[in-house]
């Protein structure tokens, strides 16, 4: 007689870590912490794309 154990798929592994994973993306966004990061990351894009002066004040448009 062979026994079968309680078996996870591999798809049900991923979609329980992708979950985890969203739920700290949304923690990071509404909390001050989150908030910076962000924040910091957004300015460092800026600065690679050439959107900011050598001052790193944003250039007025218009």
């Amino acid at each position: 007689m062979k026994k079968k154990g309680v078996e996870l798929s591999i798809n049900t592994i991923i979609i329980v870590i992708l979950a985890i994973l969203a739920l700290v993306v949304l923690m990071l966004i509404f909390t001050s912490a989150g908030k910076t990061f962000f924040s910091d990351i957004m300015m460092k894009l800026k600065s690679s794309l050439g959107l900011l002066n050598s001052t790193g004040i944003t250039k007025p448009t218009g």
